[in-house]
């Protein structure tokens, strides 16, 4: 699946809407958080739904709050370890974050929650914040996987 996996034609304009319109929310587990930020992006750019578990028979990526968001994450060995997983049945490869380029899904460490995903955006990162959206340098990035 990964070679055959293509951006939509206008995947940079969907990129920079997505962004625009999810600017400003309340970080809330199984609402709007990183892992449902990063896969909103693979799915506006590619259609590919990266939390369903069609590929390898697995249920899928399911949590509802921050309690079922962190027994699942225990389940799956950590968030960068269930995002390779997922990101792997579905054909995305994972890259040196060096090589990152726009639209790249990235992994990062914070002082908050730890292991957290966001999106390339060039020279930075965005990933949902407490209150609104973060931009850190793609210096911090310390994993990441290409998109189409």
């Amino acid at each position: 699946m990964g070679a055959d996996i293509m951006r939509v034609d206008d995947w940079p304009e969907l990129l920079d809407k997505f962004i625009r319109e999810n600017d400003g929310k309340k970080y809330e587990h199984g609402r709007f958080d990183c892992v449902l930020f990063g896969a909103g992006i693979i799915k506006e750019m590619t259609g590919v739904n990266i939390l369903d578990g069609e590929s390898r028979g697995s249920r899928g990526i399911r949590y509802k709050d921050k309690k079922t968001a962190l027994a699942l994450l225990k389940r799956k060995g950590g968030l960068f370890k269930m995002t390779s997983v997922q990101m792997q049945d579905k054909g995305f490869v994972g890259i040196n974050p060096r090589s990152s380029q726009r639209g790249d899904i990235v992994g990062f460490m914070t002082k908050a929650h730890g292991e957290t995903i966001g999106v390339c955006v060039g020279a930075d990162i965005v990933s949902p914040g407490e209150k609104e959206l973060v931009y850190l340098p793609m210096t911090e990035a310390v994993m990441a996987w290409r998109i189409g």
